[in-house]
């Protein structure tokens, strides 16, 4: 029995921070809802790129493990005292994503290698 695939998923132009290519309709459909953050922070104590990535390491291993999403640093990679995070999660419940992620902001907020900038949410 094989299956066969009958939509193709195309972005639409540039992706960066734009997830044009996810089709509300489809999702509402199947009850799948996917949450997406961006998320700045700033990291004062670094002086190098490699102390950034040991905070940074650090911080997405945590995240990882304690709720389960994806996590990955999407801007500012050759920046030393910048991070953006993108994370990324499913679910079928908004209250959850938004629950989840809120939950995510106080982790970061309450580790003092590093100053949340500005974050960014959208559930789609």
């Amino acid at each position: 029995m094989s299956s066969k695939l009958t939509k193709k998923w195309k972005p639409l132009g540039s992706c960066n921070t734009s997830f044009s290519f996810i089709q509300k309709q489809d999702l509402k459909v199947s009850g799948m809802l996917v949450g997406v953050c961006q998320i700045e922070l700033f990291v004062p104590d670094s002086s190098s790129l490699k102390s950034k990535r040991c905070v940074l390491s650090s911080i997405k291993k945590r995240i990882r493990n304690k709720f389960n999403v994806s996590v990955s640093e999407i801007d500012s990679h050759n920046k030393w005292q910048r991070i953006t995070l993108g994370i990324s999660m499913i679910s079928n419940e908004r209250r959850y994503i938004d629950m989840t992620i809120g939950e995510i902001l106080n982790v970061i907020e309450g580790d003092g290698r590093m100053e949340l900038i500005n974050h960014f949410t959208e559930v789609y």
